[in-house]
């Protein structure tokens, strides 16, 4: 595990925590200092109203995570990645965000039940169901959940990015939505 600082706009400096000896474009963006999909940033200001709480759902290392805590109440996060959940709670731990954002290391469905999860702990992942990529260096089960399981309120924006899950994971959520 290794980490490297990030300066969010309007934002503190964070430490983010993430894999060693890994290639993915979030941790390349961290390294050369720059913010990963900086571009969503402003959307994140447009939709996250203040006093509500958010759910970043495939929160992989937390960048958005950060982010998203500095315009709301609470975040709730959610990945399923064993050792990218140690890194983001290592990133909590530093940054004294254990009470602004709750990290769940599991994976979200339309149904709770136990799955083959295969990573690469890259931001690379998938459920075996929607794997686009054939092999992983990583394989496991993991249990899934339905987000209506969480019971969460006065929510303001969901950021899905789940490899091709994002239609399953909404129709887990009929109850919060209704209530959107």
């Amino acid at each position: 595990m290794d980490y490297h600082s990030v300066n969010y706009p309007n934002s503190k400096n964070y430490k983010i925590y993430y894999p060693i000896n890994n290639n993915s474009s979030v941790i390349k963006s961290l390294k050369s200092g720059r913010i990963w999909e900086k571009k969503l940033l402003k959307y994140f200001d447009e939709y996250i109203e203040e006093n509500t709480n958010t759910i970043d759902i495939g929160s992989y290392i937390g960048s958005h995570s950060l982010y998203m805590s500095s315009l709301c109440n609470k975040v709730y996060a959610f990945d399923p990645q064993k050792f990218v959940g140690e890194c983001f709670r290592k990133t909590l731990e530093e940054n004294n965000l254990q009470d602004k954002i709750i990290f769940n290391n599991i994976g979200i469905w339309e149904s709770e039940k136990k799955v083959m999860f295969g990573t690469n702990n890259d931001g690379d992942a998938s459920l075996s169901c929607c794997r686009k990529k054939a092999t992983f260096k990583n394989n496991y089960n993991i249990l899934v959940k339905k987000l209506d399981d969480f019971n969460l309120n006065n929510i303001s924006l969901i950021k899905i990015d789940a490899e091709g899950a994002g239609i399953e994971i909404l129709r887990g959520a009929d109850n919060l939505i209704d209530v959107l």
